[in-house]
């Protein structure tokens, strides 16, 4: 049986703290967690947990960026 093995290597310890600070950042920023927070979209595990499934706010804001970008299109 074959198994995966993740690794990461560093020149030093600097930049091994500046790794893990940035992860920590990008831990805040999580599409997941703000989707949730700002009401944009839900997962559910009946219909599977990597399908988002937008609320009101986030069909919203989709729609809103489709027009752009359909407007953005027609002009050029």
């Amino acid at each position: 049986m074959m198994t995966r093995i993740y690794g990461l290597a560093f020149e030093g310890k600097e930049e091994l703290k500046k790794y893990i600070e940035m992860m920590e950042e990008a831990k805040k920023r999580d599409h997941r967690i703000l989707g949730k927070k700002l009401s944009l979209f839900t997962f559910s595990e009946n219909v599977g947990l990597g399908l988002p499934l937008r609320m009101p706010k986030g069909a919203m804001l989709c729609n809103l960026i489709e027009d752009f970008w359909k407007k953005e299109h027609e002009k050029n």
